[in-house]
């Protein structure tokens, strides 16, 4: 009987280097959250439903929850989403 070999390629961008960068502080220098007190959390939920299928995978979970721990860049009227009439 013959053993069966499997091998994956990943296609994250990050890899280790000199400087000891980690992958979460390559994530939030790549989508410019350094410092957020909330980075942290994100990484650990990204990290949680993708690790078990490499770096890239965390990555897509990350850039999914990311956008609720930046900063919001919208205008005043677009603070709030208008979801119909609340006279009720």
């Amino acid at each position: 009987m013959s053993k069966v070999h499997y091998s994956m390629k990943w296609d994250c961008d990050w890899e280790p280097n000199a400087q000891g960068q980690t992958h979460k502080q390559f994530l939030a220098e790549k989508y410019d959250v350094e410092g957020n007190p909330r980075l942290d959390y994100c990484y650990q939920l990204a990290w949680d439903y993708g690790h078990a299928n490499g770096y890239d995978e965390v990555e897509n979970y990350f850039s999914d929850l990311v956008w609720l721990i930046s900063d919001y860049e919208g205008g005043a009227d677009d603070e709030y989403p208008d979801y119909g009439d609340d006279e009720a």
